[in-house]
């Protein structure tokens, strides 16, 4: 867009996470909503390659973040399993299809 938003969550992300890795995003709006800083992975300021460099030598530089980090990356990421989605979002067509919510005027 305009501002130069271009990628809202970015699927290697989640796969990242779904394979226990810890991870670095910017501060973006998709991203932020799945990382929540400190705890499932880091997060630096769009456009800061200083701000990056830093997040990713303090992972490598110490174990018990990026293994803290990585535990609940692989937890968090269960959210987002694709039959979960699936699940939920025939769980929404169902609710709007009946006829009750129909009778209701959709409200």
């Amino acid at each position: 867009d305009s501002s130069g938003y271009e990628e809202g969550l970015p699927v290697t992300l989640l796969e990242a996470m779904a394979a226990g890795k810890a991870v670095v995003g910017t501060n973006t709006r998709g991203l932020c909503e799945v990382i929540r800083n400190g705890e499932n992975g880091l997060l630096v300021d769009q456009k800061c390659p200083e701000q990056l460099a830093e997040k990713i030598l303090d992972l490598l530089n110490n174990d018990m973040l990026r293994a803290n980090l990585s535990k609940n990356a692989l937890s968090c990421s269960k959210d987002y399993d694709w039959d979960l989605i699936g699940e939920k979002y025939a769980n929404i067509m169902f609710r709007l299809t009946t006829p009750e919510y129909i009778q209701r005027g959709g409200d």
